[in-house]
């Protein structure tokens, strides 16, 4: 079953400022940036890349751990907000990222009619995973995602690739990437992606990563734990 769970709410755009979100709707982000500002540290000569949009992100919970504490903190925060988040949607994009952890292999989702209608009310895409956990021995997460690269963009994507990777040794808690081609289809790669735990998995700075890869379409995660136990 899912044991806890983490929601956030992304807003971007590429034409107006992740500020305007703050005074429109009167919250402080969890975090938040602007288009032109840089992403990480250039390294080894790499060229220095720059955001091309801005960000504005939420995280909160309410409540008991839970498949919808994550979801019920969210409605709580921006209860009565619907109006202003209908107005920011005429220049902005917005997604809800929910993330369930799970104590088995094969768990339950429970969602109440109450949290389904008031995260409905906010009138965003939802977007969601579940991490496989045991207790405290869990090991790093394991991303594993296709990448389809589209023809123009295929000579030079695996050089681009190079350039952007440095960028992620920024993000918290990554802790590797890996790229293969698939050898059953021109221009497409599987990627996998290590990290820490599900939520820096789930980081609005990753999915932010993943959408500035020129000419790339990027499919859902399938995620793995490694778990380390200590034999009988």
């Amino acid at each position: 079953m899912i044991i806890d769970s983490h929601a956030s709410l992304l807003i971007t755009s590429k034409t107006h400022t992740s500020a305007e979100v703050t005074r429109v709707l009167g919250l402080e982000p969890s975090r938040s940036w602007e288009k032109g500002e840089p992403m990480g540290k250039p390294r080894d000569g790499r060229e220095q890349r720059y955001r091309d949009r801005s960000g504005w992100q939420l995280s909160c919970a309410e409540g008991e751990p839970s498949s919808i504490s994550g979801f019920m903190g969210l409605a709580s925060t921006l209860e009565g907000k619907e109006s202003l988040l209908a107005d920011l949607r005429a220049h902005y994009e917005m997604s809800i990222w929910w993330d369930g952890i799970t104590d088995s292999e094969q768990p339950g989702f429970y969602f109440t009619i109450e949290a389904l209608r008031r995260i409905a009310e906010l009138g965003c895409d939802v977007k969601g995973s579940a991490a496989l956990v045991f207790g405290t021995e869990s090991g790093p997460i394991q991303n594993v995602q296709q990448l389809r690269v589209s023809e123009p963009a295929q000579a030079q994507f695996e050089e681009h690739f190079d350039n952007a990777r440095w960028s992620l040794l920024d993000l918290e808690g990554f802790q590797g990437a890996d790229l293969a081609r698939a050898a059953d289809e021109r221009g497409t790669y599987l990627l996998t992606t290590r990290w820490a735990t599900a939520v820096d998995a789930d980081s609005a700075a990753f999915a932010e990563w993943c959408d500035a890869l020129p000419g790339v379409s990027v499919g859902e995660p399938r995620r793995y734990v490694e778990v380390s136990r200590t034999a009988p």
